[in-house]
């Protein structure tokens, strides 16, 4: 039997009739929140960051909250 059917299969079996969200294959949430930070602070606007990689909107804006509390939570930890 074809190796993708059979996991089809065990899926369907175990999971049958419910919902499953499969996301895409985003790298690590931190390696990503530093890519677009960095992308952004060099010119690119969030809708061209978004739609390089794929994300929504709300999910780059999302990681670049993410990246700007981690930097300034090292310069906190820095100053002490």
């Amino acid at each position: 039997m074809n190796c993708a059917l059979e996991a089809t299969d065990k899926m369907r079996l175990a999971l049958g009739g419910t919902t499953v969200y499969v996301p895409k294959g985003r790298p690590d949430a931190g390696e990503a929140a530093a890519e677009v930070y960095a992308l952004v602070q060099g010119g690119r606007t969030a809708a061209e960051v978004a739609d390089q990689f794929g994300y929504s909107s709300s999910y780059v804006y999302k990681l670049l909250a993410q990246e700007r509390t981690r930097l300034k939570s090292l310069l906190k930890a820095r100053r002490r």
